[in-house]
């Protein structure tokens, strides 16, 4: 027996490895109700004048609140076509509680609607910036219902942006959704053009909706 314990105590002593450390994550608010996400892999908050340009983009939306902007790690938010994501919840909808079914089932039911499809795309999202940007900026194109699922109602398509001598499309998904009560849209945009490109945008925007998590009081 004692020299069974004597050759206990002479083994090695392995240290338990360390946990692995949470992904960051990107915390915001909307209409007094906590939510939290992991920043998806390769994406990071802007800094410096990315984040002054992310600010910019922000105060063009006059019809929105941006709870935050995610960009690609290795690259930075520049002229022309980019990808990134956009967090935002309409000012209209800061204070309702609607959640997730509910939401679904009368989006979809005014994605059906030529009339309410019509609406979603008329308005000016360039005069908007344009004004913030002190230089004129037309933001055309169509962003068109692509139908929901029992996460988001989708929206997408591409736009073009002309303005300060540059001009280019951006391919856009959006999903609708509803986190703890409160409506959120998860804007993703990429640089690929191609038709299929679009879904891709839609998962991915999916994906974040998923991840996302009320954060509860102390």
């Amino acid at each position: 027996m004692w020299q069974l314990i004597a050759m206990a105590l002479a083994l090695p002593v392995v240290a338990p490895a360390p946990a692995p450390a949470p992904p960051p994550s990107v915390d915001f608010s909307v209409g007094g109700v906590a939510l939290t996400m992991p920043l998806p892999p390769g994406y990071c908050i802007p800094t410096g004048r990315d984040a002054a340009v992310a600010q910019l983009v922000a105060a063009g939306d006059k019809g929105a609140v941006t709870h935050a902007t995610l960009k690609q790690c290795d690259g930075s938010i520049g002229a022309g076509v980019n990808d990134y994501t956009l967090i935002k919840t309409p000012t209209s909808m800061l204070m309702p509680v609607v959640d997730r079914p509910t939401l679904i089932k009368e989006l979809g039911a005014e994605f059906d609607n030529p009339v309410a499809v019509a609406d979603m795309n008329t308005g000016d999202a360039g005069a908007d910036l344009s004004q913030v940007l002190g230089t004129k900026v037309e933001i055309k194109g169509l962003i068109k219902p692509l139908g929901h699922d029992d996460v988001c109602a989708y929206m997408g398509g591409q736009v073009n942006v002309t303005g300060a001598g540059i001009s280019y499309l951006q391919p856009t998904g959006v999903c609708i959704t509803s986190v703890g009560g409160k409506v959120v849209t998860i804007a993703r945009y990429g640089k690929d053009l191609a038709p299929a490109a679009i879904a891709t945008l839609l998962r991915a925007a999916r994906a974040i909706a998923l991840s996302m998590r009320t954060v509860r009081a102390k």
